[in-house]
């Protein structure tokens, strides 16, 4: 019986075939543009997810850094959020905040610097490792040290060796890289306070701050607490830090540091634009379907009256409706392959091809779910005009 059932779609199929390749097409390419998105949406929104304490932990920013002690010729305040803070910020958040579990300082010099043109490096203290949990023996942060010690990642391409006799860093530990969907890329990872003495750490603002928070901190009161507070230590006026969640960093970070290459914005278009093709094409094809079916009103009729059951019927019309969605998701699949590896190295989305389809399978089962609901509604309007179609008039 089902195999009867697809005879007659596919029968339908081609007696209106420009009508359906219309609405395949169209299907096919909103399906695919909109999968494309979606794909690109997710995976911007999942940088630093796979951190173990992604949901507590915060970059710090500074607000009006020019009226601190570091720039004391300043006249006026730049109403704007400064990508870089003073180390002991850190320390002094930690001590002073109670809804602070623990705090850190990062400074990187990447590949394009002078000064390791071939190595991205961060300098980091200990809370930073901590709250990250990096695995670095606190031995490596020891005060007065005469070597300086770092820790390279598992895909570092260069020996220890090379790295002692070019840029004079003892090699101590191997730690895990971290994914592709990352903001923090780094090669090696070296103590701060072994590449510059205290006296010059405690001056300038150069340095990234992350704090992780206690589960139980109530983050609103934190920011208006942070909204205007004395740092009596080193900042002669008050200031106003800022917080930003490490998992919104790639589309919400205000200072400009970790914003993607395209905007967030300019994607939401791009997946709206993917949507509203989708929803024409299967609006097309609705109306299509309408049209057909008031045509073979009487066609149906008269099947009804030769003995057919409501349920036979029904189905007849479900192939013929979900058939074009069928291969419209399979001529977007096919789409999908080809050009999958040009989207990626576009949209510079680095994770595994697995993954990828499997999540491409579920906007498909999304799709024919859709199809399914929008293709029953016009079922059961069908239904009823077929009951009330005069079957003695249907034969005539």
């Amino acid at each position: 019986m089902f195999k009867h059932h697809l005879t007659l779609a596919f029968r339908n199929l081609r007696k209106y075939k420009t009508q359906n390749i219309i609405s395949i097409t169209g299907l096919a390419v909103g399906f695919t543009c909109f999968a494309f998105s979606a794909l690109w949406i997710r995976y911007e929104m999942s940088y630093d997810n796979f951190h173990a304490n992604a949901d507590r932990i915060y970059l710090v920013n500074m607000l009006n850094l020019s009226l601190n002690r570091w720039d004391p010729a300043a006249t006026s305040a730049a109403d704007a959020i400064q990508s870089r803070t003073p180390f002991p910020l850190g320390n002094w958040l930690k001590t002073n905040i109670p809804q602070i579990e623990d705090a850190g300082a990062i400074r990187s010099e990447f590949p394009a610097t002078h000064f390791y043109p071939e190595i991205s490096i961060y300098y980091v203290d200990q809370g930073f490792c901590r709250i990250f949990e990096l695995p670095i023996p606190e031995s490596f942060f020891m005060p007065d040290r005469t070597d300086l010690p770092a820790a390279v990642t598992d895909k570092f391409n260069f020996d220890a060796d090379y790295i002692k006799e070019h840029h004079n860093f003892d090699v101590m530990a191997t730690i895990p890289s971290w994914p592709a969907n990352s903001n923090f890329q780094f090669d090696m990872i070296v103590p701060a306070m072994a590449r510059w003495p205290e006296s010059a750490l405690s001056t300038g603002a150069n340095y990234n701050t992350y704090v992780l928070l206690h589960d139980n901190a109530n983050i609103e009161a934190l920011k208006k607490r942070l909204n205007n507070i004395e740092i009596p230590e080193w900042q002669k006026l008050p200031i106003s830090l800022v917080l930003t969640p490490i998992k919104q960093l790639r589309y919400k970070d205000q200072t400009g540091d970790f914003l993607a290459d395209v905007k967030f914005n300019h994607i939401r278009i791009y997946a709206l634009a993917g949507l509203l093709v989708v929803l024409c094409s299967l609006f097309n094809h609705i109306s299509l379907f309408v049209s057909r079916g008031r045509v073979s009103l009487r066609e149906l009729a008269l099947r009804k009256a030769g003995g057919a059951s409501d349920m036979q019927i029904a189905t007849s019309l479900t192939a013929d409706f979900l058939l074009v969605v069928l291969l419209s998701i399979v001529v977007g699949l096919m789409l999908m392959v080809l050009l999958l590896p040009v989207f990626k190295g576009y949209a510079d989305i680095r994770s595994t091809n697995i993954g990828i389809f499997c999540e491409l399978a579920i906007y498909a089962a999304l799709l024919i779910a859709v199809g399914i609901f929008a293709g029953s509604i016009l079922i059961l309007y069908f239904r009823k005009q077929v009951l009330n179609e005069n079957p003695e008039e249907a034969k005539r």
